[in-house]
């Protein structure tokens, strides 16, 4: 379940860059948050949901190469799908099913694995 009051969030934007947000209540503060009209979760672990966009290789939305990046460094499954678009970084869900905010520890968490992400990016390119 979506939760009914602000939560703290890190969004991931395509341009390679992430920033502290204050997720508003229900499915507008998500829709608003990645700006798209349709939406997705991707657990990266137990205390940790991705929301991208749905639609993102449709509608053209830009790739999204942190949180692509990201999603294979933390999760098990492999995917080939790229992810297009901003992404949301919340906290998993309590036994209710509500979403919780991202702690202090996870955010260190996935921003320590962001910049060295970014690290290997700029190796690269």
């Amino acid at each position: 379940m979506l939760q009914k009051t602000p939560k703290k969030a890190l969004r991931i934007n395509t341009d390679g860059t992430y920033e502290d947000i204050e997720l508003a209540p229900g499915l507008q503060g998500y829709y608003d948050a990645i700006g798209c009209q349709r939406f997705d979760m991707v657990r990266l672990s137990e205390d940790c949901d991705m929301w991208v966009d749905d639609e993102g290789l449709l509608n053209g939305s830009e790739l999204n190469l942190l949180a692509t990046s990201l999603r294979a460094m933390m999760h098990q499954v492999r995917y080939d799908m790229p992810l297009m678009g901003n992404a949301v970084l919340t906290g998993g869900a309590n036994e209710d099913g509500d979403t919780l905010p991202l702690s202090a520890e996870t955010r260190e968490l996935v921003i320590t694995k962001l910049e060295r992400i970014k690290q290997i990016i700029s190796q690269v390119v």
